[in-house]
């Protein structure tokens, strides 16, 4: 009866290897937990309920946890197929009629996609134009309308050498953090203000250096600002930048141009 024996030795209150395994409770002294959401009595920790009111707090999935664990419900729309509203609907599928609404989240992202790329163009068009105006009146102020064209000429160079600057040095170094039709009108602000605000500067002090600098500094902060470069980058940019500027008023001038 060797199993017999087996079974009454494992059942033996007085084997200390069987029983009940003693648990003490753990000790909770230090543990402060939030007052209740609804009273505002203070509640013990290890017990869900309040002792007051008897608010606990709802252990449902998804509530109160993040906003990207639970699914999102539709606020606004209705299917482009029978015209079901899709409000409060989660997923991409009509309930009605089993229409696909992906399309819809795909429409309403390309849309997001152009009114940013939009608000994009349009606040650069703006410092641009801004920074033209400025330098045309500054110098049309000081030396009569006929300098204030020239300027606009001159300008128009510049830009142009800093737009191929530019696209010279993020097809072999730096990149393009946006679409080139937007980088090329980011320079052309880009340069429209600063030299309008080295212009206006340079008629305000009289003093080249204050006017350089005001130039040079805006238009490295611009150029990290508008295309997302490191201010290393930036300053290289600009440094070729300005060495073309010099190369281009060395053959203007070589040539008789100025």
């Amino acid at each position: 009866m060797p199993h017999a024996d087996h079974d009454r030795r494992m059942a033996s209150p007085h084997d200390p290897g069987v029983g009940p395994i003693p648990v003490e409770p753990p000790d909770l002294s230090d543990v402060q937990r939030a007052p209740c959401p609804r009273c505002g009595a203070s509640t013990v920790p290890g017990v869900p309920a309040c002792g007051s009111c008897g608010h606990a707090p709802s252990l449902d999935a998804g509530v109160g946890g993040l906003d990207s664990a639970s699914p999102r419900r539709r606020t606004s729309g209705t299917c482009r197929g029978c015209g079901y509203s899709l409000v409060g609907l989660i997923g991409d599928t009509c309930p009605e009629c089993g229409t696909s609404l992906a399309r819809d989240r795909r429409v309403r992202s390309s849309d997001t996609s152009r009114e940013v790329a939009r608000q994009a163009y349009l606040h650069a068009a703006s410092l641009a134009a801004g920074g033209l105006l400025l330098g045309v009146v500054v110098q049309a102020a000081t030396s009569g309308w006929w300098a204030g064209l020239v300027f606009v000429g001159c300008y128009l160079l510049s830009a142009g050498i800093g737009i191929a600057v530019l696209l010279a040095c993020g097809a072999m170094w730096v990149g393009f953090s946006s679409s080139v039709p937007l980088a090329s009108l980011e320079v052309a602000a880009t340069h429209a203000v600063a030299l309008g605000v080295g212009l206006f500067v340079f008629a305000a002090f009289g003093v080249m250096a204050f006017a350089l600098v005001a130039a040079v500094g805006l238009y490295l902060v611009l150029m990290e600002k508008f295309l997302d470069l490191e201010p290393f980058d930036a300053r290289c940019v600009g440094a070729l930048c300005l060495a073309a500027h010099v190369l281009a008023a060395g053959v203007a001038r070589a040539t008789g141009l100025i």
